[in-house]
């Protein structure tokens, strides 16, 4: 168990839109190596041109662990989308992202060096089929110039689970495709069906070649696979005629095949969720 706050200002002035984030994690004694901090600031700006919806904007933010200071980082990024609509119920997007982030411990850690920058583009095409159905379909590539990042992959592989320290996003480049099938079902029913293929290649990570051997030269690879089933419904109480209420069924099926002993594993997800908006 632990305890997440968070705090936000955000506001907006005709098109420009920018705001201010902060949370912090604490957990209890077992798992204080997840303790952390981070500030966040962005600024996004939206114009249309020749009837494309472009948006491009940045962030700035600084990141802090309470025990895992050679991590603490500052990290920016900058981006550019693009979104256009045809008459034929198409639908195309696009975009590129920059990112960079740098150490504020400068000594050497663990497989680390002084910072990672890399490139993403990705692509997405919507289309209508029927009245009530629809088909998206998705392309990310991820690219980096500067292959050098610090990770904790060989502290405990029971932390595994936690992303931002064993498995930051500017520590591989990744190829991935994806698609979504969309249901408008009778009494507003909404049923969404997708899956999602993607390899990643590590650059700074060795892999566990047994439960306890860990070897330095060989890098890590990933197969990442996903179902998701997602079936949701908005609802209407009259008591609460100012609150949106929706009901949402979902089911998640995970393969990850890895050439790292603890990164092979499938799993299963069933949830039933009740979200209310103000």
């Amino acid at each position: 168990n632990y305890f997440w706050q968070q705090a936000a200002l955000n506001g907006s002035v005709d098109s420009l839109y920018w705001g201010l984030n902060w949370e912090a994690r604490f957990n209890q004694s077992d798992y204080q190596w997840y303790d952390y901090s981070k500030t966040l600031g962005y600024i996004s700006m939206a114009r249309t041109v020749s009837n494309t919806l472009l948006r491009f904007g940045g962030n700035l933010s600084v990141m802090t662990y309470d025990q895992l200071s050679w991590l603490d980082n500052f990290k920016t990024q900058l981006f550019l989308t693009a979104n256009r609509s045809f008459q034929t119920g198409t639908t195309l997007m696009g975009g590129i992202t920059y990112s960079y982030k740098s150490y504020l411990e400068m000594q050497q850690g663990p497989r680390s060096a002084g910072g990672s920058d890399q490139w993403e583009v990705w692509l997405r095409l919507s289309q209508s089929i029927t009245e009530n159905n629809g088909l998206a379909v998705h392309w990310q590539q991820s690219i980096q110039s500067a292959p050098d990042v610090r990770h904790a992959g060989t502290l405990a592989y029971s932390y595994s689970d936690e992303s931002m320290i064993f498995d930051d996003p500017l520590g591989y480049e990744l190829s991935a495709i994806g698609g979504q099938w969309t249901m408008l079902l009778p009494s507003d029913f909404i049923l969404r069906s997708s899956f999602y293929y993607g390899e990643k290649t590590y650059s700074a990570q060795g892999v566990y070649t047994g439960p306890d051997t860990y070897d330095e030269s060989i890098l890590r690879f990933d197969n990442y696979r996903t179902l998701q089933i997602r079936l949701e419904k908005p609802l209407e109480f009259e008591a609460f005629r100012n609150v949106l209420f929706n009901a949402v069924v979902n089911y998640r099926f995970t393969d990850n095949n890895s050439n790292s002993y603890w990164y092979r594993y499938r799993n299963q997800f069933a949830a039933f969720t009740l979200q209310m908006e103000f």
